[in-house]
């Protein structure tokens, strides 16, 4: 994903939620929120789609594609091992 700083803010900011408010409809702690808002970690991907439902938004919206990225190595887990079969 790619780094979703101001859109997060302006989309949370745009359904009139605190980051609390946000943090409680999504079962997590406000400081996630703002870590997310700050760009120090992103949501997991079931997150950030309930996330983009709350916001009335989409979670490309959110987190626009980056043509230039990888997409799935931001979705692993920090310090995960690859998978093997």
């Amino acid at each position: 994903m790619a780094s979703a700083r101001p859109l997060l803010r302006e989309a949370r900011h745009s359904a009139r939620l605190t980051q609390r408010e946000l943090a409680d409809r999504l079962g997590v702690p406000q400081p996630a929120v703002a870590r997310w808002e700050a760009g120090v970690r992103e949501p997991g991907v079931r997150v950030a789609v309930r996330m983009s439902e709350e916001l009335g938004t989409t979670a490309n919206a959110i987190w626009p594609p980056d043509l230039n990225e990888e997409a799935p190595a931001t979705l692993e887990r920090p310090g995960a091992r690859p998978h093997r079969r």
